[in-house]
């Protein structure tokens, strides 16, 4: 792990990072064995999600609160989610430089800032979302899916 941060947290290098990535966020899908759970996080909430069913090769999940998703639909949104993180932390890192700016204090830091912001822009503009075939439009994958739950 790396120092602690100003937040007090512990952050994993790049290397402990890359071997979580490695890891299966999915459990065997052999619908047999009952409710297992994954290494994923409801969209919806900060519930751990756990594969219920498989329809074919599509798992559907619920999450301790009762959210059920489907797979497409949690594809779908954790898309959604990760552009919303990436936008918080460019809207995270403005905000404190024109607060640094207004305050006219620490000029570096405000700067870095700034690069960092545009770094974010760039990958968020980069980005490639997940391309649905034409022919499968939001009613069909919910129809495969399932309806989510609230």
């Amino acid at each position: 792990m790396q120092p602690l941060r100003l937040s007090g947290r512990a952050h994993p290098t790049a290397e402990e990072t890359l071997h979580h990535a490695e890891m299966l966020a999915v459990p065997d899908l052999d619908a047999s064995q009952g409710e297992r759970m994954t290494a994923v996080v409801c969209p919806s909430c900060p519930g751990v999600l756990a594969v219920v069913a498989t329809v074919g090769n599509k798992p559907s999940f619920r999450c301790r609160i009762g959210h059920m998703i489907g797979a497409n639909q949690l594809l779908e949104m954790k898309e959604v989610r990760l552009e919303d993180h990436l936008w918080a932390a460019v809207t995270a890192c403005e905000e404190f430089a024109a607060l640094l700016r207004d305050l006219q204090a620490f000029p570096e830091r405000q700067r870095a800032l700034l690069e960092q912001a545009l770094e974010i822009r760039a990958l968020i503009e980069r980005a490639e979302p997940i391309q649905w075939p034409a022919t499968t439009d939001e009613a069909s994958r919910s129809a495969v899916d399932g309806p989510e739950k609230t």
